[in-house]
């Protein structure tokens, strides 16, 4: 269940036939990503949802998000707590799904990010945070890699919540 101290995350990226539909309103070479690459993005999120009297709801947020590639504007602009929990969150997931390496590599890459991204006192909280969520995830993927290599793979990854 969501309730209202929950934290949802999500990530999203142009597919390739918006980049290239977005290339050729432009007028841009097919190799030319920086002269494609557009201003602002419009973007929606529409999350439907079940109160708990049985109605059913949908909110519509509707946003249009400035587009940059200038890596110190993005990491210095970020909201860094969102980005501590969505990596911890990711990493969760392919740890879940056993994949360990990504999700070791999904904690290191999103570590590296806030570690450039603290510029304010918020900024190192929302840092310390993460990194102790972070340990907390990587053992228990110690801890359920010990137990597939005596079980093996399908009775370690097994789990009743």
């Amino acid at each position: 269940n969501i309730l209202r101290d929950s934290d949802l995350t999500f990530s999203f990226q142009p597919t390739e036939d918006t980049r290239r539909r977005h290339r050729e309103i432009l007028g841009a070479e097919p190799d030319d990503a920086e002269s494609a690459a557009p201003e602002q993005a419009p973007f929606q999120l529409q999350l439907v949802f079940t109160r708990p009297n049985g109605e059913v709801r949908m909110c519509v947020l509707s946003h249009t998000l400035s587009v940059t590639n200038e890596r110190d504007q993005v990491e210095s602009d970020m909201n860094s707590q969102a980005v501590a929990i969505s990596g911890v969150q990711h990493a969760a997931r392919l740890a879940h799904a056993g994949e360990y390496s990504e999700a070791r590599i999904c904690l290191v890459s999103t570590l590296r990010l806030l570690q450039r991204g603290m510029r304010t006192t918020a900024n190192q909280e929302d840092y310390l945070s993460f990194v102790v969520q972070s340990e907390k995830l990587d053992q228990f993927m110690r801890e359920a890699q010990a137990q597939e290599a005596v079980f093996g793979r399908e009775r370690g990854t097994k789990r009743d919540d």
